[in-house]
């Protein structure tokens, strides 16, 4: 060991790290903001099934307004519509916060207005790992809960469902409605 003194030209000897590098710090998922990050899970969870669920509870809040008549329906048209724009900016800053977790700006999402592409940036929202460890957008996001992974496997099975129920449904109504037609034409006919 030199005794010598350090000249004040000389490079700093002292440790510097990154500040995240070797923490394990996880932060807390926010719902309705566009900073921070967000996993996989919690994107197809809130990004997906949230706005679902949110699509399904207006068309019952609409279909009992309609029941009630005209002012009910325009309540219904109206609630409806509010419910629309709370889904759009849900999934828009759920969308926002998977591009922090996947270390890209926020305006890469505006690539899902370009046809194809979008369907692209999709999956690769929903199947890239996030950036292990903590990125520009902040630290790693908490890990999912139980619910939310249930949330998130049951938005591919519905979505599925959704699309057996409609092959089977769509087919069986427009054949009550032929059927409905030729019986009101025999019945103009008499």
């Amino acid at each position: 060991m030199s005794t010598a003194p350090m000249s004040p030209y000389a490079a700093p000897q002292a440790q510097v790290e990154d500040l995240y590098e070797n923490t394990d710090e996880r932060a807390p998922v926010k719902w309705l903001t566009a900073q921070g990050r967000i996993g996989r899970w919690y994107y197809i969870a809130y990004g997906m099934g949230v706005p679902m669920l949110i699509l399904l509870l207006a068309g019952l809040i609409f279909a009992a307004s309609a029941a009630a008549g005209t002012a009910g329906m325009m309540i219904g048209m109206a609630l409806g519509a509010a419910a629309y724009v709370f889904m759009i900016v849900t999934q828009i800053l759920a969308g926002i916060r998977r591009c922090h977790d996947i270390d890209r700006s926020g305006w890469f999402l505006l690539l899902n207005l370009i046809p194809v592409v979008n369907l692209i940036v999709t999956l690769m929202l929903i199947f890239s790992q996030g950036t292990p460890g903590a990125n520009r957008f902040g630290p790693r996001p908490q890990s999912a809960s139980r619910g939310i992974r249930w949330l998130g496997a049951a938005m591919p099975i519905s979505v599925v469902l959704i699309g057996i129920l409609a092959a089977i449904a769509l087919p069986a109504y427009q054949g009550y409605v032929e059927r409905a037609k030729a019986a009101q034409v025999e019945g103009a006919a008499e």
